[in-house]
C-alpha cells in the first residue's frame, strides 16, 4: 500500500467519524451555527454537535444532548402550520436511514412525534417541511427534536433539540400521537442493525410504537383553584389545638358550596353537634367530667332546694309537724342565707 492510499483511507476513515449530520433550523441547543443565540450561562458551544448521542453499547449523552433549554424560543410557530427543518452541507448521511421529527411539552422527557422519514432519510435532500397540528397546544416551553437512526455504519443514535413556542393552539389542549423511538442507544434499547444492504431496517419499531399523549405544562386534568376557608385572623385553624374547656380538634363541615369550611369561614352552615356535644365559639366541644358531675349535682339539688324553701315559708307539709326548739333555733337564719350556705358547702364537695 502506498503512502497517498494509506493518507486517503486515513482521511476518509476521520470524516467518517466526525461529519455526520445536525441540524441547523431551527437552532438546536448550543448551535455555532450563525444566526443562533449563544448558549446559556454555564453551558458552552456544542463544536461536536454531528456526533451521536449514544451507541448500541453505551449511551454517551442524555436525550437532547444538553437539558438546560435556552432562557427563551428561538422560533415561533403557529398550530396548524409547518416548521421548516435545514441540515448542515457537507455531512455524512450514512446510507440514510430512519428520522423522526417530535414534539415534548415536559422539558424533553416525552416525545410524541409529527413526522418519520424511515429507509431513506436525506435521500431526497436536506430540507423538511414538519406539519404542526392545529391542536397542538401552545406554549413557549416547547422542545422540537429530530432524532436518526443510521442506515449504515456503527450502530448509533444522533438527536438534535430546538426549545420552540407553538402559538394558536389551545394551551389546555392535548397531542396524540406515535412515541419516539430510542434505538441503538444503551445495551437496554432496541437494536436496530444496518440495513442499507437488504439487512432488517426494523420498521415494525416505528409502525408498532405506543401512541401516547401529551400536554403543555399545567394542563393535566383541571384543578379546583377554591382557596380553604380560614379564620378571620387570616391563619387556618390547628386541627390539634385545644382549649381550657377541653375541646376537641376543630371540626369541619360542609359549606353551602359543598366544600369543606372550618371555623371562621365567611358562609358555614350551622354545626350539627352530636348529642352528645356542645358548641364552643362555633367549635364542637366534648363536656369534661367535671362538668357532668356540676349538671348531675344541680339536677339533684335544684328540686331540693324548692322543697326546703317551701317547708321554711309554711307552704308544705314539712311546715305543720312539730319540732323541737333546738330545731327551729337551728333553722332561724334566714332562708336565703340557709340555703346558699348548703349549696356552697355541696359544690366545694
Amino acid at each position: 500500500m502506498t503512502l497517498y492510499t494509506l493518507l486517503v483511507t486515513a482521511l476518509l476513515s476521520a470524516t467518517s467519524v466526525s461529519a455526520h449530520m445536525a441540524m441547523i433550523s431551527p437552532c438546536p441547543r448550543y448551535s455555532s451555527h450563525a444566526g443562533c443565540p449563544s448558549p446559556p450561562a454555564g453551558q458552552s458551544v456544542d463544536y461536536s454537535i454531528k456526533s451521536p448521542i449514544g451507541t448500541k453499547d453505551q449511551i454517551g449523552q442524555p436525550l437532547c444532548k444538553f437539558q438546560t433549554p435556552y432562557d427563551r424560543p428561538v422560533a415561533t410557530y403557529e398550530a396548524g402550520s409547518s416548521i421548516p427543518v435545514e441540515f448542515m452541507a457537507g455531512g455524512a448521511s450514512h446510507g440514510g436511514g430512519h428520522c423522526q421529527f417530535s414534539l415534548s411539552y415536559d422539558g424533553g422527557s416525552t416525545f410524541v412525534v409529527l413526522h418519520s422519514v424511515l429507509n431513506h432519510c436525506f435521500g431526497s435532500g436536506l430540507q423538511f417541511s414538519v406539519p404542526i397540528p392545529s391542536n397542538a397546544p401552545s406554549s413557549d416551553r416547547v422542545v422540537f427534536s429530530w432524532s436518526w437512526v443510521n442506515a449504515v455504519g456503527n450502530r448509533e443514535f444522533y438527536q438534535n433539540c430546538a426549545d420552540i413556542a407553538i402559538t394558536g393552539g389551545d394551551p389546555h389542549g392535548e397531542l396524540t400521537g406515535p412515541q419516539m423511538v430510542v434505538a441503538n442507544y444503551g445495551p437496554s434499547s432496541p437494536l436496530v442493525p444496518e440495513f442499507s444492504y437488504g439487512g432488517d431496517s426494523k420498521n415494525d419499531l416505528y409502525d408498532q410504537a405506543p401512541t401516547i399523549t401529551v400536554r403543555a405544562a399545567g394542563a393535566s386534568a383541571p384543578q379546583s383553584h377554591e382557596q380553604p376557608a380560614v379564620a378571620s385572623s387570616g391563619t387556618p385553624p390547628s386541627n390539634d389545638a385545644k382549649d381550657s374547656y377541653d375541646a376537641t380538634p376543630v371540626t369541619a363541615y360542609p359549606s353551602q358550596t359543598g366544600a369543606m369550611s372550618t371555623h371562621g369561614s365567611e358562609e358555614p352552615l350551622s354545626p350539627q353537634p352530636s348529642p352528645m356535644t356542645s358548641v364552643y365559639d362555633g367549635r364542637a366541644v366534648r363536656p369534661s367530667p367535671t362538668s357532668n358531675l356540676l349538671t348531675a349535682a344541680t339536677n339533684l339539688v335544684v328540686p331540693l332546694v324548692g322543697t326546703v324553701a317551701s317547708a321554711l315559708s309554711g307552704n308544705s307539709p314539712l311546715a305543720n309537724k312539730p319540732h323541737s326548739s333546738a330545731s327551729a333555733k337551728s333553722n332561724s337564719a334566714p332562708a336565703p342565707y340557709y340555703v346558699r350556705r348548703r349549696l356552697g358547702r355541696l359544690f366545694r364537695q
